[in-house]
């Protein structure tokens, strides 16, 4: 079983923090999760800054704007994405997993 470091209160509550009292063997500590090597996280970035270039003003435009925009993504999109990874990992290697600028 794994356990995050993020320190996120749901991995801190109470009823966790007592189940992992009763087991027999000690969790493995997992690192918090790194957005630095999630692409998606980019890419989502990317979405809401196109988005709120055009300042949809209700539901229906905003889910239209949301709908166009993912339309645009595809596999030369991405690509840039996930042809660094390799440079992102590295570099969170290099820093002792702390927070890159990237």
């Amino acid at each position: 079983m794994g356990i995050s470091t993020d320190g996120s209160g749901v991995h801190r509550a109470d009823t966790v923090t007592r189940y992992l009292d009763t087991l027999e063997e000690e969790p493995i500590t997992w690192p918090g999760y790194s957005p630095d090597i999630s692409p998606i996280e980019n890419i989502w970035g990317w979405l809401k800054n196109e988005v709120s270039k055009e300042m949809p003003r209700d539901m229906i435009r905003l889910k239209a704007c949301v709908r166009r925009h993912w339309g645009r993504i595809d596999a030369n999109f991405l690509r840039p994405y996930f042809d660094t990874m390799f440079n992102r990992m590295q570099m969170i290697i290099e820093n002792e997993g702390a927070k890159i600028k990237y």
